[in-house]
């Protein structure tokens, strides 16, 4: 009702306008002259405000009355009070998916649709409850009634980085590796620095080169240093204390070989031929360097991918 009175005012204060205007012209004074003092603009401007403010009453009222016509007819809604998730904490891995389940009560709501949101969809995001882990941290993820009850079940979502890219088919992982560069001791290495790889190669034995990081990496949250590479000859890796000349070869804390005669540790290939040796007893930052160390056979690797992990 509240609308409809303030719609009549509106017309009524046009309606008043009208009336000065015809006597402002019965009083010899101009069109034009009415025009330049703004009042036809207010009048359209206090129209308007009032035609919005009756649309935007209009709308509650029909609200309002189509509740009352469920109380006429012996229909009362019944909002949410209770919505419960299957789980109040989960831990995934990066793009790993878990599926929340909400419970609602009281059983016989009126609208049991739910709104699901993550506080931060850049760890992870949600759509209708199924959750995907997009990156390392923490959020929260809600679902919230419809019904306009503003109940709401939580699930803080944990996202665990188990694996660290160091080389990604072309990605140097600058941030972590400062990217990679070439290194040798003696003799003619030959590099290539592909698209989606890095190759290095020697037409000869008694020669010493590759490829390294050019910062540091923290090792110690990881067990695994793992490679995706084809070889010829000889393939070393070697978390060591320099990443340029003898020293990457010879100050090293932890080396590992395909070479069947080397004495140190010999690579490994898990169900995915994936190669890989065990550092958990290596803590601290170390280069990551790949080489053909004082081969005594031609070698030709290409590295396709370099990473840690869990």
């Amino acid at each position: 009702m509240k609308a409809k009175d303030k719609f009549n005012k509106g017309i009524t204060l046009v309606a008043l306008v009208i009336t000065i205007i015809i006597l402002l012209i019965l009083a010899t004074i101009s069109i034009q002259s009415l025009t330049n003092t703004g009042l036809f603009q207010k009048a359209n401007e206090a129209k308007e405000k009032m035609q919005n403010a009756e649309l935007n009453q209009q709308t509650i009222l029909n609200e309002f009355e189509n509740t009352l016509k469920d109380y006429s007819q012996g229909i009362k809604k019944q909002y949410v009070e209770e919505i419960t998730l299957n789980k109040t904490t989960t831990t995934l891995e990066i793009g790993e998916q878990e599926i929340l389940i909400a419970t609602i009560k009281p059983d016989n709501a009126s609208n049991k649709n739910i709104i699901w949101k993550s506080s931060d969809e850049n760890i992870a995001t949600v759509t209708d409850g199924i959750v995907t882990a997009v990156s390392e941290g923490t959020t929260t993820i809600t679902a919230m009634s419809q019904d306009g009850s503003k109940v709401q079940g939580d699930c803080k979502i944990i996202v665990e980085d188990n694996v660290l890219y160091l080389y990604n088919e072309g990605d140097e992982c600058n941030k972590i590796t400062g990217g990679w560069k070439t290194w040798y001791y003696v003799g003619q290495i030959n590099y290539i620095r592909g698209s989606d790889y890095l190759r290095y190669y020697n037409g000869r034995g008694s020669v010493a080169g590759g490829w390294a990081t050019e910062k540091k990496v923290d090792v110690s949250k990881y067990t695994k240093l793992k490679a995706l590479f084809t070889y010829t000859g000889r393939c070393v890796a070697s978390l060591a204390n320099s990443n340029n000349g003898i020293n990457a070869y010879c100050y090293t804390k932890h080396n590992v070989s395909t070479y069947k005669d080397d004495t140190n540790n010999h690579w490994q290939q898990d169900q995915n031929k994936n190669y890989y040796t065990d550092i958990s007893d290596v803590n601290g930052e170390f280069y990551i360097t790949f080489g053909s160390n004082f081969d005594v056979l031609a070698s030709d690797v290409t590295i396709k991918k370099v990473w840690l992990e869990k």
